[in-house]
C-alpha cells in the first residue's frame, strides 16, 4: 500500500505579499471595531491617530502617557504606498484597492498623503495595468485638496490614456479642481471630443459651486443638441438647470434660444488661483475685528483674521474656532467611524486627529475658556441623542478623560473655567435634564429632572439634596455669570406650556425661580454679535448662503456668498498672540 505523501503548502512570492496586504488590513479593520477599553488603557486604532489617552474620572486625576498610535496607521499607508511599486500586477491591484477604500484616512498634507501623491503620479503616468492607473486618477483627485500636483497628470490622462475607464476617472477628478484657471478648457475639450466621459464630466459639472463654472454653459448646450444617450442629456441638463437656474428640460432648441440672448461676457469664467466661495470679501470688516471661521460649499473652511486676505484652513466641516483664536475644531469622515474630531492651528497647516471612535457621534462641544481644551457629548445607537457620554479632552497633555458614561449633555463652561453645565434636551420619549459638573474633581449633580427620575433614576449618583423633579419639556439655554457664581437656566413647561427661568448658585445654597425673559423673535439664520454696533449673520434663499457683516441700522456687507445652505460660523473677538 502507498503512502500518500504531505506536502507544505508553498504559496508564491506574490501571494504572500498580498496576504500580508491582507492581513495588515485585516489587523486594522478588528483594531476600528473593538470596544473602548476601561480604566488606563490607551486607544486602539479607533482613535488613530489621535494623541489622547482614555482615563475614567476619579476624583483625583490620573497621569497620563502620550501614546504612540499614529505611527501605527502612518506606517500601514506608507507600506501599501510602497507595495504600489511591486514587481506583481497583484500585490500592486490590492494595494491600489486598499488605498482606495481608506482614502479618507489620506490627507496630502501628512507625511503619507505627500509619499501617496507622489507614488499616485508615478502610477497613473507608468503603470501598465489600466485599473491600478483608474484608482490612481481617483486617489489623486481625493487626496490633493489643492491639485497643486495632481492637475497635470490627470490632464494628462484625460487627453492621451488609450483606456475609457482612466480617462472617465480622469475627467471626473478634475472636476474637483474645476477653479483652476486650465481645468475648465480641457475639461470642455474633452467633453466635446469624448463621448465616453461626457457623463462623467457632465455629472459632477452640475454639483460644482463656483463662477468660473459658467463658461461651461455654451458647450453643455452645443453638446445638447446632438447627443443621443439619454443619459448623458439628463446629466447635461441637471447641469444647466443648476449652473444657470433655468429649466427648460431636454429641449435643446429653447436652450439655444435663450443662450443666444446671453451676452457674451455672462460665459466668461472668473480664475481663481485655488478653491473658493463665489465672493469672499475681508475689506468690509474693521482693522479690529477678531478671528472667524466659515465653511465653503465644497468642504473647505475658510480663515478671516481682521483684514487679512482670507485663505483656506482646512478640509471639513462643523467647525468651533478656540477663544483665544488661535485653534479650530473641526469634523471629517472616515471610514468605520460615525464622526471623527480634528484640531488644527491656524498658523500650522498639519491638522491632526484628536477624537475617534467606532462607537461613538458627537452631539455637542465647547471649548474651555483658556482654550487648553473642550468638552463634547458622544453616543452611539445605543445612546440616545444627547444621553451619552460627557468627555473632557485635553489638548496640552493629550488626555481624554470621560466624566459621565450616559449622563451627558449640551455642555456649556463656567467663564472661570471651573464648571460644565449640561443640558440634555430629550431623553428618547422622556423629558430633559440639566446637570453641573465640577472640573477639579470630575464629579456632578443632577439639577433638573422630570418627576419619572423619582422612581426611576437614570443615574441614582448624581441626584443631590436640591435636585428639583419637575414636568420640565425641555431645557433650552444657559447662561453663566461674569463672576461664575452661577448660571440661569431657561425651560418649557409641561403645565402651562410656558417658559421658566431658574437661577443655580455654584455654591451648593437653594435654586430660585427668576423672572421669564421677554420673548424674541428669531433671526432668518444664525447671528453673532461682534460689538455694541455690529453683527454677522446669514441668510439662505435659492441654494446660496450670504455670510453678512451688518450695522446696528441695518446696513449690511456680503462677507462670502457660498452654495448651499450652511448656516454655521464661528467667531472669537480675539486674535492669535502665540
Amino acid at each position: 500500500m502507498n503512502e500518500r505523501q504531505v506536502c507544505p503548502v508553498r504559496f508564491s512570492l506574490p501571494i504572500r505579499r498580498i496576504l500580508l496586504l491582507a492581513m495588515a488590513i485585516a489587523l486594522l479593520c478588528i483594531a476600528c471595531t473593538k470596544k473602548p477599553l476601561p480604566e488606563t488603557t490607551e486607544l486602539t486604532l479607533t482613535t488613530v491617530p489621535t494623541t489622547v489617552k482614555v482615563i475614567e474620572a476619579t476624583p483625583t486625576a490620573m497621569p497620563c502617557t502620550e501614546p504612540v498610535l499614529r505611527e501605527t496607521q502612518t506606517q500601514i499607508i506608507l507600506d501599501l504606498i510602497q507595495a504600489l511599486s511591486d514587481e506583481s500586477d497583484h500585490v500592486r491591484y490590492e494595494a491600489a484597492q486598499q488605498l482606495l477604500a481608506a482614502q479618507t484616512w489620506i490627507e496630502g498634507d501628512t507625511v503619507e498623503g505627500t509619499a501617496a501623491i507622489t507614488a499616485l503620479i508615478r502610477v497613473l503616468e507608468e503603470e501598465d495595468h489600466y485599473m491600478i492607473r483608474r484608482h490612481a486618477a481617483v486617489l489623486l483627485g481625493a487626496i490633493d485638496a489643492t491639485g497643486d500636483r495632481a492637475i497635470g497628470p490627470l490632464i494628462r490622462a484625460l487627453q492621451e490614456d488609450s483606456e475609457r475607464t482612466v480617462r472617465f476617472a480622469a475627467g471626473y477628478a478634475l472636476t474637483g479642481f474645476i477653479s483652476r484657471q486650465s481645468v475648465l478648457p480641457t475639461l470642455m475639450s474633452a467633453f466635446e471630443s469624448d463621448r465616453e466621459v461626457r457623463w462623467a464630466i457632465a455629472e459632477r459639472l452640475g454639483g460644482s459651486a463656483g463662477p468660473e463654472v459658467i463658461g461651461a454653459v455654451p458647450t453643455l448646450i452645443s453638446v445638447l443638441q446632438e447627443e443621443k444617450d439619454t443619459t448623458v442629456r439628463s446629466a447635461i441638463v441637471r447641469a444647466l438647470t443648476q449652473i444657470t437656474e433655468q429649466d427648460f428640460g431636454q429641449d435643446s432648441a429653447r436652450w439655444q434660444a435663450w443662450l443666444q440672448n446671453q451676452p457674451p461676457a455672462a460665459f466668461v469664467p472668473s480664475a481663481s488661483a485655488g478653491p473658493s466661495p463665489l465672493v469672499i470679501n475681508s475689506d468690509v470688516l474693521p482693522d479690529d475685528f477678531g478671528t472667524l471661521v466659515i465653511p465653503g460649499g465644497n468642504g473647505t473652511l475658510w480663515l478671516f483674521v481682521g483684514k487679512e486676505a482670507p485663505r483656506m484652513l482646512a478640509r471639513g466641516k462643523s467647525t468651533e474656532l478656540s477663544p483665544d483664536g488661535c485653534s479650530v475644531l473641526f469634523r471629517r469622515p472616515s471610514p468605520g467611524t460615525y464622526s471623527e474630531l480634528w484640531a488644527i492651528d491656524i498658523d500650522d497647516a498639519a491638522p491632526r486627529r484628536v477624537f475617534s471612535s467606532i462607537q461613538p457621534t458627537i452631539y455637542a462641544l465647547a471649548w474651555s475658556p483658556d482654550s487648553r481644551g473642550f468638552a463634547m457629548t458622544t453616543g452611539g445607537y445605543a445612546k440616545r441623542y444627547y444621553s451619552g457620554d460627557l468627555w473632557w479632552i485635553d489638548l496640552v497633555n493629550g488626555c481624554a478623560t470621560r466624566i459621565a458614561e450616559r449622563g451627558g449633555g449640551e455642555p456649556a463652561f463656567s467663564p472661570d473655567g471651573e464648571w460644565i453645565a449640561t443640558l440634555t434636551p430629550e431623553i428618547g420619549n422622556s423629558h430633559g435634564v440639566v446637570s453641573l459638573w465640577r472640573m477639579s474633581d470630575m464629579r456632578g449633580e443632577l439639577l433638573f429632572a422630570p418627576s419619572v427620575f423619582e422612581q426611576y433614576p437614570q443615574d441614582g449618583a448624581l441626584v443631590s439634596e436640591r435636585t428639583v423633579f419637575s414636568p420640565l419639556v425641555w431645557p433650552m439655554e444657559v447662561t453663566w455669570a461674569d463672576d461664575s457664581t452661577g448660571f440661569s437656566v431657561n425651560m418649557s413647561h409641561a403645565d402651562d406650556f410656558g417658559t421658566r427661568r431658574w437661577w443655580v448658585p455654584i455654591d451648593g445654597s437653594a435654586m430660585e425661580p427668576l423672572p421669564p425673559l421677554s420673548p424674541t423673535s428669531p433671526g432668518s439664520g444664525q447671528e453673532s454679535q461682534i460689538d455694541a454696533t455690529h453683527y454677522l449673520t446669514s441668510t439662505s434663499e435659492s441654494g446660496y448662503t450670504e455670510f453678512l457683516y451688518c450695522a446696528s441700522d441695518g446696513t449690511c456687507h456680503t462677507l462670502a456668498r457660498l452654495r448651499g445652505e450652511i448656516r454655521r460660523m464661528s467667531h472669537t473677538d480675539q486674535r492669535c498672540e502665540r
